[in-house]
């Protein structure tokens, strides 16, 4: 009988392309996250020991940079050594049961996927000092030697005494934020609660000569619940649950999800690894809640896990702690239970909030649901004209097209980016005899106006403003005793372009057609098949109830993507279904199908409109089928409106205004969607139009509102 053989066993190679891609992971280019990182780390340094933790933004012409320092006791070249280069090691102490954030052994090197990382420490009177760049390879810049006094003056800190500051340049591109958004994110950042809340850490912002504190502190509130639960299948579990409710609800302050202030942190010993609602993030009235939900069991299933290299635990299947630092894994069979043991908690206060709304006498009066009903019946038949399928021209789009207007906002409606300073130019007609523009934001936090006043030179002038928060708001210019409004939204970041066609296509699959009315389909293709197949195009359809204007194309060059398209002019005839379209450029094909529609389907679009005692993020307000709804929660519309659920304003002439302004702005949007789909078309014609269109529309609000 052969002897069996035994294998050899062979490590895996861990790449620097890994390393990369998991500190990207962790990161998301996103600079809050590493400042977080760094400042946990510094205050499980310090432990339960006082102490203070510097954070610095520092802005240089091409390299921006950001630091955080401690005198927590710093580290030698040896602890360096342990704590930074070895990656996914257990280096924090968490996995022996000490009282730290750290179980992946990768955090402080991923911070230096920005560019590099620089680790300055003193401890017992040497310096060391290590450089990591990129999340996949480090040097150090010096061996360890004793300290000088420049040393300790660069480090903050006192002969005698040790710390650790920590430098990251950022050279990927990463967008430097601004001093104040900064400021708001890390303040309210529900990682970093606990350590902003307490009396023993002093915690400071600062860029140039400005230095802030930064300290949390909760909105009042009152005690609804404490109690402990177990959890069914882990007998050595304890699930500690403490819920407030908010004396009055708090407006958004950061388009973050992590910075809201409603929600329950999952906590360990000492990390809080998320803010949650479990199952009810959906519930508006769940935001009228806050609360801590401590399981230290949670370190324990992360450390045995760790620890465990070979086997399968049913009750710990997998890491419970996610590699992203984005929570806790949602299909842990632990989180699972905990979930199910608060999930009935939530639904019972939840469920006696909506309760207690629904009870409350009517959000809006008798007397503006009159004037809704008058409203629709005055809007819905210009609707159904102004969303037809007709080319736009530039007359009829609005009342009084020959007249100037007497302030004029360009652009009309304004889509502003985080960050990023746009100028909005304003013309006041000499008829108005003003000197001078007054400007208001509302809200007054979401963006920052470079002049609240500005002198006009021949009617005219350029304002320049810069976004602060996601969202949508309003910008009030007065002149004299005239006043114009630039409705605005505040977008995160700019979209990526449209993907590059990688074929001949149609832009969409499918398209619909009215009985009578002309539409533009748009055709697309690479240059690879112009140079393949020629850029002459033959249009064929299958079927008699919609015909084409001209059936031989050429394919041009778009300036803007370089992508080559051209349009196929269409004309429905008769009311029969859907058509087949063929596109033939040399030897390739594209397909699209046609429904054409009778155009005498209705005659008007009955609309509804509705206050609601919600919030939608950065939605003012949206156009849910033939309903205008406006999410009363958001900051623009409540400190107009007031608190709901009565929303004391709404008879108000201002809270009337900007209701009508909201409802105008809503079917503006809903008609230009309609009338401008294909991407190619004109700038300035869709802002002629738009403005037209808003002019219209509020009128017509005003008209009937006020």
């Amino acid at each position: 009988m052969s002897k069996a053989t035994k294998t050899e066993r062979i490590p895996l190679v861990v790449t620097d392309r890994a390393k990369k891609q998991d500190a990207d992971l962790a990161m998301k280019a996103d600079p809050i996250r590493a400042i977080i990182e760094l400042v946990t780390n510094s205050d499980d340094a310090y432990g339960v020991s006082s102490g203070k933790i510097s954070i610095e933004l520092i802005r240089r012409t091409k390299v921006w940079a950001f630091s955080v320092r401690d005198r927590a006791g710093g580290m030698d070249q040896d602890g360096m050594k342990s704590k930074l280069l070895r990656v996914g090691a257990e280096t924090s102490g968490f996995e022996y049961g000490e009282s730290v954030r750290g179980n992946l052994g990768r955090g402080a090197k991923d911070v230096s996927v920005f560019g590099t990382a620089k680790f300055e420490s003193i401890k017992n009177g040497r310096y060391t000092c290590c450089t990591i760049h990129g999340a996949r390879e480090a040097e150090f810049d010096t061996p360890e030697r004793d300290v000088s006094p420049e040393d300790l003056t660069r480090l903050g800190l006192k002969r005698n005494s040790g710390g650790t500051l920590v430098t990251v340049e950022v050279t990927n591109g990463t967008a430097c934020p601004q001093f104040s958004t900064l400021k708001r994110d890390l303040v309210n950042h529900y990682q970093l609660r606990d350590i902003l809340k307490s009396e023993g850490r002093e915690v400071t912002l600062r860029s140039g000569s400005e230095s802030v504190p930064l300290k949390f502190r909760y909105p009042p509130m009152t005690r609804v619940l404490s109690k402990v639960l177990t959890v069914e299948g882990y007998p050595h579990a304890k699930l500690e649950l403490e819920i407030d409710r908010l004396v009055d609800e708090v407006e958004e302050q950061t388009g973050r999800r992590d910075g809201r202030i409603p929600g329950l942190l999952l906590k360990g010993k000492r990390a809080i690894y998320e803010n949650t609602f479990f199952s009810f993030e959906n519930r508006a009235a769940s935001r009228r809640f806050v609360g801590n939900c401590r399981i230290e069991y949670v370190d324990q299933l992360a450390r045995e896990y760790s620890a465990t290299t070979e086997g399968y635990n049913a009750g710990n299947p997998i890491g419970i702690i996610r590699r992203d630092r984005d929570g806790l894994e949602a299909n842990h069979p632990f989180y699972i239970k905990v979930r199910e043991q608060v999930d009935p908690i939530l639904k019972r206060l939840i469920e006696q909030e909506e309760r207690s709304d629904r009870n409350t006498s009517g959000r809006i009066s008798e007397k503006l649901k009159k004037r809704f009903q008058e409203l629709s019946r005055k809007l819905s038949e210009e609707y159904v004209s102004d969303t037809s399928d007709e080319e736009t021209s530039r007359s009829g789009d609005g009342p009084n097209d020959s007249d100037e207007p007497l302030i004029t906002v360009i652009p009309p409606k304004a889509i502003l980016y985080v960050g990023e300073t746009k100028s909005i130019y304003i013309k006041v007609a000499s008829s108005v005899h003003a000197s001078r523009v007054r400007l208001e934001v509302l809200p007054s936090n979401s963006i920052e106006l470079a002049d609240e006043s500005k002198k006009l030179k021949d009617g005219k002038t350029t304002v320049r403003i810069t976004p602060k928060l996601t969202g949508t708001g309003t910008l009030i210019v007065r002149a004299a005793n005239e006043t114009e409004v630039l409705p605005f939204e505040v977008r995160p970041h700019r979209p990526l372009p449209p993907p590059i066609p990688t074929k001949l296509e149609f832009e969409k699959k499918s398209y619909n057609v009215k009985q009578g009315r002309q539409k533009r389909l748009r055709l697309v293709a690479p240059e690879e098949v112009v140079f393949d197949h020629g850029d002459e195009v033959r249009i064929s359809i299958k079927g008699e109830s919609i015909i084409t204007r001209g059936n031989e194309l050429i394919l041009k060059a778009n300036n803007k993507d370089g992508v080559f398209n051209c349009h196929v002019e269409v004309e429905g005839r008769l009311a029969e279904g859907s058509v087949k379209i063929t596109a033939n450029c040399g030897d390739t094909s594209a397909f699209t199908s046609a429904r054409i529609s009778s155009h005498n389907d209705t005659k008007g679009t009955p609309f509804t409109f509705d206050i609601l005692d919600e919030a939608r993020g950065e939605f003012r307000s949206e156009m849910i089928g033939n309903t205008v709804v406006i999410y009363g929660r958001h900051p623009a519309v409540k400190r107009i409106l007031g608190a709901g659920p009565k929303f004391p304003h709404h008879d108000d002439p201002a809270g009337r205004y900007a209701i009508a302004e909201i409802i105008a702005w809503e079917l503006v949007r809903k008609i230009l969607e309609e009338r401008f789909k294909e991407p190619d078309k004109d700038a300035s014609e869709i802002i002629y139009v738009q403005r037209n269109l808003m002019s219209k529309y509020l009128k017509i609000c005003l008209s009937v509102l006020l």
